[in-house]
């Protein structure tokens, strides 16, 4: 079910605490209702980067979990499932979970939800100049197949492993790490100036190599183990949107910022 008319509420300033919901229209602050964070709730990164949005934090967030000392407050008692694409809360859907409640809930009291929802949800969205700077893609010149023209599955692409910069910092890689998909994949892919998108290629080197030669050779920032240094991760995209900063996730402008990826993210676009 959908909890249409929803409103929610985060932090405006740090971007960071719980997160609440009432009906929308209602000017009634005991109307409010925070979210359940127990695991058994649905509240995940995707719902994070929902309510981040939502707030007004284009790179979405984390989420948190926190314990509250003494009865909680009014809570939504149910399961909330996002894609982590939504605009809005209300555009995330809220199932029973049986076993544990036979049906939602939206201002359950205390009472009510002892004993079944332990911790409260809460976020703590991505800000700062970085969250909200553009973000600029460009096809890595090493290693190969980088660059290359390779036939898959009967269809003409060219295959890029992702490099980005962030404002004005540096150039740096895309780490696939947590969350980079095919949609993903489809907005870089027309970013980099294929219309028909692409997806993931999964062949790609996920580092630079060990050995002193290929860590040479590859001309890109990298760190002692091998790993390309990121500067942007977490990278998830509903696959509509016309620049990666439309999408969530983490990103960097300074070359002391940048992390280490576990993978490097590589694309498939189709040529035609």
């Amino acid at each position: 079910m959908n909890p249409s008319g929803i409103e929610s509420s985060t932090p405006a300033l740090s971007g960071t605490g719980h997160v609440r919901i009432r009906t929308s229209g209602s000017t009634d602050e005991s109307a409010w209702s925070y979210l359940c964070g127990d695991e058994w709730a649905g509240w995940d990164a995707a719902a994070a980067d929902t309510a981040c949005r939502q707030a007004g934090f284009p790179a979405g967030g984390v989420p948190l979990s926190t314990w509250w000392e003494g009865d909680l407050p009014p809570v939504l008692l149910g399961r909330i499932q996002c894609a982590g694409s939504e605009q809005s809360l209300t555009d995330c859907s809220v199932h029973a979970v049986p076993g544990v409640i036979e049906a939602w809930q939206l201002a359950a009291p205390s009472s009510t939800s002892a004993g079944v929802c332990t911790m409260l949800a809460g976020v703590s969205c991505r800000s700062g100049p970085a969250a909200t700077a553009p973000v600029a893609l460009r096809v890595a010149a090493a290693p190969p197949p980088s660059g290359a023209e390779l036939l898959l599955a009967s269809n003409a692409t060219v295959v890029v492993r992702l490099e980005a910069a962030v404002g004005n910092g540096p150039y740096g890689a895309v780490c696939q790490d947590d969350g980079f998909d095919a949609a993903g994949a489809a907005v870089a892919c027309r970013l980099l100036g294929y219309p028909a998108g692409g997806t993931t290629y999964a062949e790609g080197a996920p580092s630079a190599g060990s050995t002193i030669d290929e860590l040479a050779s590859v001309g890109a920032p990298v760190d002692a183990q091998g790993s390309f240094l990121g500067t942007v991760t977490w990278l998830r995209c509903n696959g509509s949107e016309a620049t990666v900063q439309e999408c969530s996730g983490w990103r960097f402008d300074s070359p002391s910022e940048t992390v280490p990826c576990r993978a490097a993210a590589w694309v498939a676009c189709n040529v035609s």
